[in-house]
C-alpha cells in the first residue's frame, strides 16, 4: 500500500489529510464571496482531488448509468468480497459514499454550461445515454471506464479476460499513461475542455495533479493483489509518477499550441499559460530571483511548463543522449518569440512520445530514482517565488519516489534525514496565498544532504 507523507498522519485517511492541505486554496479565494458561494467552491475543489474524471470517450458505446452497476451481486454488495472472487464488489458503494466524483455536480446552476458538465458530469451526447442515465450522477462509473452497452453483460462471465473488456468498449484505465490522459483532460486540461484565467477569476480553485498521488488518494474501489497483477496492467508508483509526468508535459505542449496558434496579432494569450506565481506574489524586491541556468528577462512572465522541466530531470537520470535533446528544444521554446512556438512546440512534443516510450519500457531503478531526487532537491535549493506550481509537484515527486524505494526494499536510500526534511517542505507550502520559499529551499538543502550521505 502507498503511502502519505509522515506530515499527513497516515492514520487520517488520505483524502481527508489532502484536503486539509489544500483548503488554504479555497480560503485565498474568498475575495469577498459569501459563505454559501465559498461551499460550493469547497465542492468543486474536492470533485478536483481526485484522479480520474470525465474525458472524451475513444470508443462509442452508450452510458446506461450507474444504477446499473449497483445490484448487491455486481458492484453495490455492503461489503467487500473475498479475495478468490476477484473483484470486490462493493465499487459502486464505495463510489456513492466516498468518492467525491458522485458529488462533482453539486456545483452552481450545473444544466447552464457545457464548460462546467465536460467535467463535473458524464457529459456524453444525448444520443449516448441510455435509459437510466442521469446526468446529476456526476462523474460516475462509465465517466472513467467508457459506456457499457457493449461489455457489461460479458464483463461479469467468469474467465473473463480483461483484453476482450477493452476490445468491446471498456477504458484501459489500469493502463498509466491511458489514465494520465483521461484524468489530465479535466485536471489539466484539453484542447477541447480547456481551463482559462477567466475560469480561475471567477472562483474555480487552481489545477493541481500528479497521477501516482491522487491514485493514491481515491477511495480505492480495487484490491491489487496478485490476481489483479495476472489479469491486468499493472506499473509500480515510481514509473506510473514517471509516465504521468510525459502524459501531462505532452497535455502542456498541446494546450500551449492549441492557443498560441489560435491568437491573432496585437492580444495576448490567456494568463493561465503562465506560472499564478509568476504575478500573485508579495511586492517587496527580493520576493523573486532567476533560477540558475534557465533564461529569464526581468518584468515577463515564466511559462507554466513545470511538468516539461520534470520531465527533463526524469530523462537526465535515465537517458542522457535524449536528455540533452530535450534541454536544447526546452531552450528553444523559451527562445521562440510569441507567435512563433509552432516548430519549438512540435520538437518537443516528438521528444515527448519518444520519452513515453523509454519510460514504458524502461522501469526506474533505485539509482534513477535517487537521482531524480537529488536533482529536483538540487533546481529546489534554488527557487524562486514563482516556482511555486514546480515545487508542488517536486514535493509529491518526491513522496512517491520516496515510498517506491520503501515498497521496493531499499535500504535507506534516501537518507535517515529525508523524512523530515519532506515534512518541512510540505510546510511551507501549506498557504497559497504565499509560498515560503525561504522555508522551502531550507528544506530542500535538508534533502540533498540527505541524499548525497546516503548515495
Amino acid at each position: 500500500m502507498w503511502l502519505t507523507p509522515r506530515h499527513l498522519q497516515t492514520t487520517m485517511q488520505p483524502l481527508t489529510a489532502l484536503l486539509r492541505i489544500f483548503k488554504p486554496k479555497i480560503e485565498s479565494i474568498r475575495m469577498g464571496m459569501d459563505r454559501a458561494v465559498l461551499r460550493l467552491v469547497v465542492l468543486a475543489l474536492a470533485a478536483l482531488c481526485i484522479s480520474a474524471v470525465n474525458a472524451a470517450q475513444p470508443i462509442s458505446g452508450t452510458h446506461i448509468g450507474v444504477a446499473s452497476c449497483s445490484g448487491s451481486n455486481c458492484h453495490g454488495s455492503d461489503e467487500p468480497r473475498p479475495p478468490t472472487e476477484g473483484v470486490l464488489h462493493n465499487e459502486y458503494l464505495t463510489w456513492q459514499r466516498d468518492d467525491l466524483h458522485a458529488v462533482a455536480y453539486r456545483i452552481p446552476d450545473p444544466s447552464k454550461s457545457d464548460t462546467c458538465l465536460d467535467c463535473h458530469a458524464d457529459n456524453v451526447p444525448a444520443a449516448e445515454r441510455g435509459a437510466r442515465f442521469a446526468l446529476s450522477d456526476g462523474v460516475g462509473c462509465e465517466a472513467c471506464h467508457g459506456g457499457a452497452s457493449g461489455w457489461i453483460v460479458d464483463h461479469a462471465q467468469a474467465h473473463r479476460s480483461h483484453a476482450a473488456n477493452i476490445k468491446q468498449g471498456m477504458y484501459p484505465t489500469d493502463d498509466p499513461q491511458a489514465r494520465a490522459e483521461l484524468c489530465l483532460g479535466c485536471h489539466y486540461g484539453s484542447v477541447d475542455k480547456l481551463m482559462t484565467h477567466s475560469i480561475l477569476a471567477a472562483g474555480h480553485p487552481p489545477l493541481l495533479f500528479e497521477l501516482t498521488t491522487y491514485t493514491a488518494i481515491q477511495p480505492a474501489h480495487y484490491r491489487v493483489d496478485a490476481d489483479y497483477k495476472q489479469r491486468k496492467h499493472y506499473v509500480g508508483p515510481a514509473d506510473t509518477w514517471a509516465l504521468g509526468q510525459a502524459v501531462a508535459a505532452r497535455s502542456v505542449l498541446d494546450g500551449l499550441a492549441a492557443r498560441e496558434v489560435s491568437q491573432t496579432p496585437g492580444t495576448a494569450p490567456d494568463f493561465d499559460l503562465y506560472e499564478c506565481y509568476g504575478c500573485h506574489q508579495p511586492l517587496k524586491p527580493d520576493s523573486d530571483a532567476v533560477v540558475p541556468g534557465q533564461a529569464a528577462i526581468g518584468g515577463e512572465l515564466p511559462l507554466a511548463v513545470d511538468s516539461l522541466r520534470i520531465l527533463g530531470i526524469v530523462l537526465d537520470a535515465g537517458d542522457p543522449i535524449l536528455a540533452q535533446q530535450w534541454a536544447q528544444a526546452l531552450a528553444g521554446l523559451h527562445r521562440a518569440p510569441p507567435g512563433d512556438l509552432a516548430g519549438p512546440l512540435s520538437r518537443l512534443r516528438t521528444l515527448t512520445d519518444q520519452a513515453s516510450a523509454d519510460l514504458a519500457k524502461r522501469p526506474l531503478d533505485s539509482r534513477v530514482r535517487h537521482d531524480i531526487a537529488l536533482a529536483l532537491a538540487q533546481t529546489g535549493v534554488h527557487a524562486a517565488y514563482s516556482d511555486r506550481g514546480f515545487a508542488d509537484q517536486t514535493v509529491m515527486a518526491m513522496t512517491v519516489l520516496y515510498h517506491a524505494d520503501q515498497e521496493a526494499g531499499s535500504k535507506n536510500d534516501f537518507g535517515r534525514l529525508f523524512p523530515a526534511a519532506l515534512d518541512s517542505a510540505f510546510k511551507a507550502l501549506r498557504s497559497v496565498s504565499e509560498f515560503d520559499v525561504d522555508a522551502y529551499r531550507s528544506a530542500m538543502r535538508q534533502i540533498e544532504k540527505s541524499l548525497n550521505t546516503a548515495s
